[in-house]
């Protein structure tokens, strides 16, 4: 029996436009959904069906878990009042089913980059700045500026405590290389995943990318530096089967090379699978693993699969990701390791502490982890 979706709107007095944009919503978030599921709509007023009988509905269909999506964009008394009484009186109505209340539309802290996009979007081109000056920024400067914003985006993403400011890099250059300031409420942070990562860099671990294009994209000058070797999937895998994925078979060949390495996986979902596999099997123990596979079939799959096993990651959650995702945060992790070797400190304020750098080649003054690069 597959979990039941209902999207709860206020209602419209003028029906037809309601149910023809939910109907749309409902068909483009479908193919979402894992095996099972069932999505439904619901009124809070003025249409049918309500919640009661939406409840129905989906309980009719087998739907023994139900969550309930508030489609509200502002808090008022509705989402904060009228909703929550209104579950739990439906939840007295069906106790076989268990209803859970999710946090409205208008919470998600993404929706302040939706609305920012909307307005930037909206803006006639006449209002900003002409070409010619723009074009007298250095591109440091255009960089810094850059950096400097991802960073106010990266001061507002929550990430892990355990990993401080170091977290907080990693979504600011994610957010960077993406041009989606929406992708930092995406970013999942297992406890300690940052620190876990840098200090496989400055043991010379071997790190693994599933793909060409995340290998070009790694800052081989950093790998040198560093002395960590680097190998890619695909290049190992040979002929491709009937079975399984030249990503999957070649993150199988590279299994002796997996002991306490750095995995980053930006393209391929069936690497990260395989990955998974091989780690429940214990026959690959990687350190940390950077799991960005994006796509709409097994990509979702792979990074919920990886946030259960317990290996140390960071995650883009959903369909999103991509190899400038996971390229940007292995470069980032690259970035604070050197610096952490030289005894160099990050940009918002913090040294890196390491067990592997000994306190005596610490030093250094506040330096800007993007400095020269």
């Amino acid at each position: 029996m597959g979990i039941g979706l209902i999207l709860l709107s206020h209602g419209s007095r003028l029906k037809e436009s309601t149910d023809r944009f939910l109907s749309l919503l409902v068909e483009r978030s479908s193919f979402l959904l894992p095996p099972g599921a069932r999505i439904s709509v619901a009124h809070l007023q003025f249409g049918r069906p309500d919640l009661q009988e939406a409840v129905e509905g989906l309980a009719r269909s087998g739907c023994r878990d139900i969550l309930v999506l508030p489609f509200f964009l502002l808090p008022g008394r509705h989402p904060h009042l009228d909703v929550p009484r209104l579950v739990e009186e439906v939840s007295r109505s069906n106790p076989e089913i268990n209803i859970t209340l999710a946090p409205s539309l208008g919470e998600q802290p993404w929706m302040f980059e939706v609305v920012s996009r909307w307005i930037l979007d909206a803006m006639p081109r006449e209002t900003f700045p002409r070409e010619a000056a723009l074009s007298s920024l250095s591109g440091r400067e255009i960089r810094e500026k850059s950096l400097a914003f991802t960073r106010s985006i990266a001061d507002g993403a929550y990430p892990s405590p355990g990993d401080g400011w170091r977290s907080k890099e990693v979504v600011a250059r994610v957010v960077h290389a993406t041009g989606d300031p929406s992708i930092a409420a995406s970013l999942r942070f297992t406890p300690g995943a940052v620190d876990k990562g840098i200090s496989a860099l400055l043991e010379k671990r071997a790190v693994i990318v599933d793909v060409k294009m995340v290998k070009v994209g790694v800052d081989s000058r950093l790998l040198e530096e560093l002395g960590c070797p680097l190998h890619c999937a695909v290049e190992e895998a040979g002929e491709e089967s009937g079975e399984h994925t030249k990503a999957y078979l070649g993150m199988r060949k590279l299994a002796d090379k997996l002991e306490g390495a750095l995995v980053a996986v930006g393209n391929a979902p069936t690497a990260l699978l395989s990955l998974i596999d091989m780690v429940l099997e214990g026959v690959a123990h990687p350190s940390m693993v950077i799991g960005m596979p994006v796509g709409f079939v097994q990509a979702v799959e792979a990074k919920r699969r990886l946030l259960k096993t317990g290996i140390p990651c960071v995650v883009v959650d959903g369909t999103r990701g991509g190899s400038p995702a996971a390229v940007a945060t292995l470069n980032c992790l690259l970035d604070m390791a050197a610096r952490a070797s030289r005894g160099k400190y990050g940009s918002f304020g913090e040294p890196v502490h390491h067990e592997a750098v000994p306190e005596s080649e610490k030093g250094g003054s506040g330096i800007d982890v993007n400095k020269g690069i």
